[in-house]
């Protein structure tokens, strides 16, 4: 856990990005900190003193300043600072080397997570080392004051000569070696009372005393005269008379007790450091790993491009994705250990869970439809389920993809329509071609101008096959940009209309034509038969779409550089829903056998032109009130060229104008 109070931390870093990366990790862990950066060996020393850090981080590699001498720097301090080395890459070898040096850990930059935990570890680690410290002097005070009391109390007190010949001891001495006052007083050598192995080490003892080397407690082995042993502990000071050394004095004391005590608290210090050890590895180990896991889990989850639900045995929520919360429209912390069906009350994607946990099937496809977001087109959602079992095969819960399937469902259907559209379509002029083309094979003595009348019937056919071949084509090129180039020139805009109303009025002479172009000398800069092919769709839709006749309005009104072209109808008219879906290739507005005929493209293509142009184009009806179609195209060369992904070209290939139903 972060440690309770501020933390001071000193920073030894040439490159901000890696301090600033190392601070905002501390930070993440909520850490109460404040810091330093330094970069030179003098900035550090100074810092180590101004500052009294308590933890340094520091680079391994600097240009003037590396992490080793900062290591080394910190050791000399009487003060035990912890230290964490932070390198790019470090191999074994010089890992074990910072260690040996003094450091509490490392932290590879890859891995810079780890660094507010290294950094809690060290200052936790410090703290114990602080607790045993101040338990080691309560050890030594506890033996000074021992001593002292030793010194008073009836131990084993001495004085020897020069040459370490007892001159004196008192009763416990003789009672604890064995000996008699008269073997103390005839001279007995002090090295005598220890083990032949032991007065070596005694001998140079005494004689560094001599020198004035500074010395104390000594434990030794004791012999005593019946050849039994016990430790003993030896306090010794020189005697000294005018400055000069004449003898030794001091206390031995009899330790059985104490060192067994000693081994047992050794023992219970050895098996407390250990647990904490394994402890701290354990909780790093598994801290660690629970990181690990988390982001592994949390990326995947996240990388999925399906929807993933995951339920319990007892159909609770266990896990969900993003993906599968935006579709639902649920929370996972909401929703977590809740059963599904009080949650998420979609009956189909509940029974196909259950489904799948009773075992009716190993893995289960479904669609199901969902609202989306904008509250407008629904969302289709494959459903795929599949139990998940452990060991012995038995059931645990029950693991759902959900994939989005909308597009793919909307292409299903278009190619549906299209298939009908285009077989209905072909079929009838095939089969008025082939059955004048039969009477003409089988008949000969037809009239040269029955042959004619005839072979005007197949050519019309013909001529209306490659009309509707030439629609696919033309939203084929318009979407690809392949083959489709924009042949813009200026030219006269309401002189085209004019022209195309006049057509209009001797093909359709049950309508009514009018016109309302705004009187201005200005032309537009566009391509006029891809204009003529727009006229031609919106006008033929108008008298389609108006069985009964009607007034067809044109009108034209130019708005700085753009004109705008408005035609309007008293036709049957559209439902919202329809003016919604007029734009969408193969769509048409009645499909019923008495309708217009048309390939549901014609819409589609005049969108893609306007827009090609750099124009815009919307429709407003309503149910047998008519219809008004409204386009826009800019009137300079300059306004077209930024509207427009299609660069304008002089030469292309030509295309007919084609007609299409709405």
């Amino acid at each position: 856990m972060p440690p309770e109070k501020t933390l001071r931390i000193l920073f030894a870093e040439d490159n901000p990005n890696d301090f600033e990366l190392a601070r905002r990790e501390i930070k993440k862990e909520k850490i109460d900190f404040t810091c330093r950066v330094v970069e030179t060996e003098t900035e550090f020393k100074k810092m180590l003193t101004d500052f009294k850090p308590d933890i340094v981080i520091s680079d391994y590699a600097m240009p003037v300043f590396d992490g080793m001498r900062a290591l080394e720097i910190t050791r000399s301090k009487p003060r035990h600072i912890p230290f964490i080395i932070l390198t790019g890459s470090m191999n074994e070898e010089t890992a074990v080397a910072c260690m040996k040096a003094g450091a509490d850990d490392y932290v590879i930059k890859e891995k810079i997570k780890r660094l507010p935990f290294a950094v809690i570890e060290a200052i936790e680690f410090n703290e114990i080392r602080k607790q045993k410290r101040v338990a080691d002097q309560k050890l030594r005070d506890s033996e000074k004051r021992f001593r002292e009391l030793a010194e008073m109390l009836p131990e084993v007190v001495f004085e020897t000569d020069i040459k370490n010949r007892i001159t004196y001891a008192n009763r416990k001495g003789f009672k604890l070696f064995g000996y008699s006052t008269e073997d103390f007083r005839s001279g007995l050598n002090g090295f005598n009372l220890l083990v032949p192995e032991d007065r070596k080490r005694a001998q140079q003892n005494f004689l560094s005393r001599k020198k004035g080397e500074p010395g104390g407690s000594v434990e030794y082995t004791g012999l005593k005269k019946d050849g039994s042993t016990f430790p003993i502990l030896l306090h010794m000071n020189t005697i000294s008379e005018n400055g000069e050394v004449t003898g030794f004095g001091g206390i031995i004391i009899d330790i059985t007790a104490r060192k067994k005590a000693e081994q047992e608290l050794e023992k219970y210090r050895d098996e407390l450091e250990q647990l904490v050890r394994d402890r701290t590895e354990r909780l790093a180990l598994a801290l660690k790993e629970s990181e690990t896991s988390r982001e592994r889990i949390d990326a995947i989850l996240k990388s999925v491009s399906e929807g993933l639900l995951v339920t319990d045995i007892n159909n609770r929520i266990q896990m969900m994705n993003p993906l599968s919360e935006n579709w639902l429209n649920v929370r996972f912390s909401e929703v977590y250990n809740q059963k599904i069906e009080n949650t998420i009350r979609i009956d189909k994607l509940n029974r196909l869970l259950h489904q799948a946990l009773s075992g009716q099937a190993t893995m289960s496809h479904t669609d199901i439809i969902i609202p989306s977001r904008n509250k407008r087109d629904p969302v289709i959602l494959e459903v795929s389920t599949k139990p998940i079992l452990n060991r012995e095969g038995e059931p645990t819960g029950i693991l759902a993809t959900l994939r989005d399937v909308t597009r793919e469902r909307e292409i299903d259907r278009i190619k549906t329509e299209f298939l009908t559209t285009a077989a209905h379509e072909l079929r009838t002029p095939l089969t008025t071609m082939q059955g004048f083309s039969e009477i003409l094979l089988n008949r000969e003595k037809l009239k040269t101008q029955q042959k004619k009348k005839f072979l005007s019937y197949i050519n019309k056919q013909a001529v209306k096959m490659g009309n509707i071949l030439s629609d696919m084509l033309d939203i084929n090129r318009i979407e690809s940009g392949a083959g489709f180039e924009l042949d813009r020139k200026k030219f006269d805009i309401n002189a085209a209309i004019k022209e195309k109303i006049a057509s209009c009025r001797a093909a359709h002479p049950a309508h009514q034509f009018s016109a309302d172009l705004e009187k201005v000398n200005r032309a537009i800069f566009a391509d006029p038969e891809k204009i003529d092919q727009v006229l031609d769709n919106i006008l033929t839709n108008a008298v389609h779409y108006s069985p009964g006749g009607g007034e067809i309005r044109i009108r034209t009104h130019f708005t700085g550089n753009r004109c705008q072209v408005r035609i309007e109808d008293q036709g049957i008219g559209m439902t919202r829903n329809q003016v919604n879906r007029i734009f969408e290739k193969f769509y048409r507005v009645d499909n019923s056998h008495s309708a217009p005929r048309g390939t549901g493209l014609g819409m589609s293509i005049v969108k893609l032109i306007i827009e090609s142009h750099g124009g815009t184009i919307q429709v407003e009806s309503r149910p047998q009130k008519g219809t008004r179609v409204i386009f826009t195209i800019p009137a300079d060369r300059e306004k077209i060229n930024s509207g427009s992904g299609i660069s304008p070209k002089n030469q292309r290939p030509k295309q007919k104008g084609k007609n299409s139903g709405k």
